[in-house]
């Protein structure tokens, strides 16, 4: 449970499991396969949940979720998505499942989402120092 941040409560075994699978397949997703295009194909998960599903198209622009029944019935949640290629179908899913959540989408380029489904940010993710480059940390600061 600690090692999940107590988002998964299931006895150690189970545990240890989920981690040795996810290192297998780790080691099987590191090919040395130029086309910039391939993970977006072939890139298998390495990590499962009970409860996955999946929200938006299929392709890149839909994403799978584990759990999100847990999320359901809280009175709010924070999401942040990170690219979004003008493609907000994964948004409008979350969105109706999730109806009490703020849900923010960045991109490096400029796309409007819905604004009674997500508030959009064009921002350049980076060290923070070069060609106006933004880190996590201070994205979180100024939201």
């Amino acid at each position: 449970m600690l090692e999940s941040n107590y988002f998964f409560c299931e006895p150690d075994a189970l545990w240890n499991r989920r981690k040795q699978v996810h290192l297998i397949q780790q080691q099987r997703n590191h090919l040395r396969i130029q086309n910039k295009h391939f993970f977006f194909i072939n890139y298998e998960p390495t990590f499962h949940c009970s409860f996955e599903r999946r929200f938006g198209n299929i392709g890149d622009g839909g994403k799978w979720i584990c759990d999100v029944h847990r999320l359901e019935n809280k009175q709010n949640c924070l999401v942040y998505i990170f690219g979004s290629n003008n493609d907000f179908s994964f948004e409008y899913d979350l969105k109706n499942s999730l109806i009490n959540c703020d849900i923010h989408t960045f991109d490096v380029n400029k796309y409007e989402c819905p604004e009674t489904i997500c508030t959009f940010h064009q921002i350049k993710f980076g060290n923070g120092i070069d060609h106006n480059t933004k880190t996590l940390v201070m994205i979180m600061d100024e939201l």
